[in-house]
């Protein structure tokens, strides 16, 4: 039952993030497919931090159920759901393994979150757009690579530094 909930969870903040996303940052967008600052880029990595391999199914139904609310075509919006969901499981267990962080996070640093959505933001562009560039969806593949990465990487760096003041001002109001 956690898990179900845990999935259902963050597929309702991925939808809600993903609407807040276009409404703030709309007039950043590349693409159809490709905006500047991306904030759920930045749910993806943290949801996988927290919650491992099930938030996989959670980011992959958030990101379905965005697709339809695009009225992406359903093989396109499984194709995309997948890689938002299987790349950040990838991108950010191979950075844990390399820079050595433990499954608890107790060693987390700022150096290590900026290498997580560098390397989060990375993989998500690639694929994605090696995706487009094969579905005939991108006619400049690398510009739209380095789109999406920025995009991706700005909106990972903006939802931390959410989630730290966020931490912040909790710890301040139960220490007090």
């Amino acid at each position: 039952m956690k898990s179900i909930s845990c999935v259902v969870g963050i597929a309702v903040v991925w939808v809600l993030l993903f609407q807040v996303n276009m409404s703030l940052f709309s007039y950043l967008k590349q693409t159809h497919y490709i905006t500047w600052i991306f904030l759920p880029a930045g749910l993806r990595m943290v949801t996988i931090l927290l919650f491992g391999e099930i938030a996989i199914l959670g980011l992959f139904i958030g990101s379905l159920l965005s697709g339809f609310i695009l009225g992406i075509a359903l093989p396109t919006a499984i194709v995309l759901s997948l890689i938002s969901a299987i790349n950040p499981f990838i991108s950010v267990n191979l950075t844990k393994h390399f820079l050595k962080i433990d499954d608890l996070l107790s060693n987390l640093s700022a150096v290590q979150l900026i290498t997580l959505s560098l390397t989060s933001a990375l993989f998500s562009g690639v694929c994605h757009n090696i995706y487009f560039y094969f579905m005939h969806m991108s006619k400049q593949p690398l510009v739209d690579t380095v789109g999406m990465f920025t995009g991706d990487f700005i909106g990972c760096l903006l939802l931390l530094y959410i989630l730290s003041l966020t931490i912040k001002v909790i710890r301040k109001s139960v220490a007090s």
